[in-house]
This record gives C-alpha cells, sequence and structure tokens, in this order.
C-alpha cells in the first residue's frame, strides 16, 4: 500500500488485488504487453490506461511492473490478451477484473479458454478472426495507424450465453521483444519475428440481455 500511494497520486486508494494478477508469469507477460503497446501506438500503456481510466499517475521506477499489474487488475477497463504459444488456437493468457466480470468468467477457467469462445455462430468466428487478423498484417505491413486503434459495437457473447456489446476496443499485438524498441521494429518490419499474442482494452462493456 505504501508503494501505491507513493507512486499514485489518487484521491482514493487503489484496492488490493488477487495474487494471480500480480504472479511472475503475469508480470512477463504484462510487460511484453506494455512494450508492444509502445512498439505500435507510440505510447505508454500505463499512461493510456490511467487516463482513460481518469486516474492521475505520478510514475515512479519505470521498472516496477508490480506497479503496471496492480493497476491493470483494478482499471474499471476491460484489459486481456491472448497467446499464441501454448496451442494451435489462440488461448486467453490475461484478463483483468474488469473483464472477467464481463465475460463471466473465473481467472482460473479463463486463462484456459481459446478466446474465440467469446462469440457465438461460425460467421461470428469468422468475423472475429478476420480483424485479428488485420491488426496482424496491418503491423507487419507497416500500415498501423489509428484506423486499425478502435473498434466498436461488437458484441460478443458472455460464459452464461448472454449478450453484451463492446465499444471503444483497442487492439494491438504482443510480440517478444527487448525495450530496444528501434531493433524490435526493424525486426518486426523486416518479418524477423511474429506476434505471439494479441490484446486489447475496452472503454465500456455494455450487457444487451
Amino acid at each position: 500500500r505504501e508503494v501505491l500511494e507513493k507512486h499514485f497520486n489518487v484521491q482514493c486508494s487503489l484496492p488490493s488485488v488477487d495474487a494471480h494478477f500480480t504472479s511472475p508469469s503475469v508480470l512477463a507477460w504484462l510487460k511484453k504487453m506494455t512494450l508492444s503497446y509502445k512498439l505500435e501506438r507510440g505510447e505508454d500503456f500505463l499512461e493510456v490506461i490511467s487516463r482513460e481510466a481518469g486516474i492521475s499517475v505520478n510514475k515512479g521506477d519505470e521498472n516496477d511492473l508490480m506497479q503496471l499489474a496492480t493497476l491493470c487488475a483494478s482499471s474499471p477497463l476491460a484489459i486481456a490478451s491472448h497467446d499464441f504459444l501454448r496451442a494451435d488456437e489462440a488461448i486467453y493468457i490475461y484478463g483483468n477484473q474488469a473483464f472477467l466480470d464481463g465475460f463471466g468468467y473465473e481467472w482460473d477457467e479463463f486463462v484456459e479458454l481459446p478466446s474465440s469462445k467469446c462469440v457465438e455462430t461460425d460467421t461470428e468466428v469468422e468475423e472475429r478472426q478476420k480483424l485479428l487478423d488485420n491488426i496482424k498484417d496491418a503491423a507487419m505491413s507497416k500500415t498501423q495507424s489509428n484506423e486499425v486503434d478502435r473498434y466498436d459495437n461488437l458484441v460478443r457473447v458472455r460464459k452464461d450465453g448472454k449478450k453484451i456489446l463492446l465499444k471503444g476496443v483497442h487492439l494491438w499485438n504482443v510480440w517478444d521483444i527487448s525495450e530496444n524498441l528501434d531493433d524490435a521494429r526493424a525486426k518486426v518490419e523486416s518479418g524477423a519475428i511474429k506476434p505471439i499474442g494479441q490484446a486489447v482494452w475496452i472503454s465500456n462493456v455494455e450487457y444487451l440481455d
């Protein structure tokens, strides 16, 4: 708590978060997510989600991943990521509490869930895959821009089968890169490396049913 009060200039203290949100594997993945966001979007992920959530942040040690993990976990914005490493299809590897609540899952089941399960019909699966492929192709072809940064009015399905509407959907690729972003950008643009996953933050989740 003392560390959080030192680094975050907020009127109310941030809540404690469950241990799985700050495990070593989650911290490592969050670092990849944030470096990749900086690579593709040119912005600091911590600053973006703080601004969008209306929280004023005084950045301290920029290597303090625990700080980032706590803010992500407790953010009112829905944040999630899937990876391409564990199976032939993308599997969720991270979801903050807002995302878990919105989609109706517990952490343990969520991080083993194919991300395609968030849509129902074959047509919706195909449309969702095209959207994700567009994000990947845009980065590989140097055409990443604000035009593919945000999507609105995406309908998804919760675990209980009820529909939800996603607004302000911001997608990006996750790369296995170091903090040398110039080197990473050269590797991405040359095709020397491929995305190992993708991530999203969502401004608003509305229940339709």
